[in-house]
């Protein structure tokens, strides 16, 4: 209740009261959503290595220190947790591959990055995001055949979005 009034120190006050009776992985989560609220990146990394730590199989927990690890430009620490939450999700979720595909592009790891966004859009294929970012990883490599059929198909989901027009012009000079 604490939390969504944003009274933080309350909360905070009485989840580290029961974490030093028993460390519980839920509470250091609740700890690290507070943190990402305020934007501590450094004690949202802290936390949500802790929740990890009490529950190794937690696809939101790594998830979350994924994110703290992103934020603060670790890269291959946040690509590491982001593996970790996909391979503990219960069911394939497009929304994390989604994160790790960005921490890969923050890393210009292109071709593992256009892997995970076609893996979301497999799972989503009503999202023209998807394939649009495929297609901007594959400019990127050089790859204008295959960027042009992803454009396309983010294109036939938004037809009158600019930006996908912009891209596919673009590559339609370079093919």
């Amino acid at each position: 209740a604490w939390m969504d009034k944003k009274q933080y120190s309350f909360a905070k006050a009485r989840l580290y009261q029961l974490n030093n009776k028993q460390p519980d992985a839920q509470a250091y989560y609740l700890l690290a959503r507070m943190a990402q609220a305020e934007k501590d990146w450094d004690q949202m990394e802290i936390n949500a290595q802790k929740a990890t730590m009490l529950d190794r199989k937690n696809s939101t927990y790594f998830h979350m220190c994924a994110q703290a690890l992103q934020y603060q430009k670790k890269y291959e620490s946040a690509e590491e947790m982001a593996g970790k939450a996909l391979k503990y999700t219960r069911k394939p979720n497009p929304w994390l591959f989604n994160h790790r595909a960005w921490i890969r592009w923050a890393q210009k790891k292109y071709t593992p990055a256009i892997s995970d966004w076609k893996q979301a859009f497999a799972l989503k294929p009503d999202n023209s995001d998807f394939p649009y970012r495929i297609a901007l990883a594959c400019e990127q490599k050089a790859m204008f055949k295959e960027a042009l059929d992803h454009i396309k198909q983010a294109i036939a989901l938004k037809p009158d979005n600019q930006g996908y027009r912009k891209l596919y012009d673009r590559l339609e000079t370079r093919k």
